[in-house]
């Protein structure tokens, strides 16, 4: 619940502090950001809730260590392309991508992190993480909105929202007492691929469609707007250049002349 506040908090937050053509944006990226949340937790942190919750310690601890490392590869993969990305398209939404690209792998640890203190019986240890994650973005939006008569644009804020997820993912590092393996995480997938298998489909063809519908949905909304108001900004049109002139030619200082 906490973790889905400070999801939330981000946007209203966003929504508050900018226009909407950069939150349009953001929301791009946003977009992504729960696309790829929602793989890796079909792709990681499924096996663990499913195959250990009820496994010693010391199992559950080095399926602790490559389920997160599982996600820190799935983040810096996404990122790397988001950033490649973003920065192809330049602008307001390339800025996006790239803040969003780099802070990706934050994001997905430190729920792989509050995923696993769940599987492990342990939900105030999720509690206490998401907590530490709200602090800091509380405290980061505090120094931007002191810093800047604006409070910061999207791309400050996303930054700000993944460095405080990093600092939620270091606790977690603490809470566990163990690093992310990511020399581990294609063993992880394969290894239990009756289950990431078949979740990993299941939120393709379902959330996957859903979420790819909204980005495609949104990039054509967004080219329309922009064309848009070239269209209309004059109502009138060509036709209306008779009536200009007349007007024109009744103002004092054409008639003085």
């Amino acid at each position: 619940m906490v973790s889905s506040g400070t999801n939330a908090a981000i946007n209203f937050i966003i929504a508050r502090r900018v226009d909407s053509s950069e939150f349009g944006a953001f929301a791009i990226a946003y977009t992504i950001f729960a696309m790829v949340v929602g793989l890796s937790r079909a792709a990681g942190t499924a096996p663990l809730g499913i195959s250990y919750a009820t496994s010693r310690r010391r199992h559950s601890a080095q399926a602790v260590r490559a389920t997160a490392g599982t996600a820190l590869v799935l983040g810096a993969a996404v990122g790397v392309v988001l950033v490649l990305v973003g920065a192809a398209l330049h602008g307001t939404v390339g800025l996006n991508l790239v803040a969003m690209g780099v802070v990706m792998p934050a994001l997905l640890v430190q729920d792989a992190w509050r995923y696993a203190s769940f599987a492990q019986g342990r939900p105030l240890l999720a509690v206490g993480n998401d907590l530490v994650w709200a602090a800091g973005l509380a405290v980061g939006v505090g120094l931007l909105a002191a810093g800047s008569a604006t409070g910061g644009g999207a791309v400050a804020l996303v930054l700000v929202w993944g460095a405080a997820a990093a600092l939620a993912a270091l606790v977690g590092v603490a809470q566990h007492h163990a690093w992310p393996d990511p020399k581990r995480a294609l063993a992880w997938f394969t290894g239990h691929r009756e289950t990431t298998g078949f979740m990993t489909a299941e939120f393709i063809s379902l959330q996957g469609a859903q979420q790819t519908s909204t980005l495609i949905i949104g990039a054509v909304g967004s080219h329309l707007a922009r064309r848009r108001p070239a269209r209309v900004a004059d109502p009138a049109g060509p036709h209306d250049e008779p009536g200009r002139r007349v007007d024109e030619l009744r103002h004092p200082r054409v008639l003085s002349a």
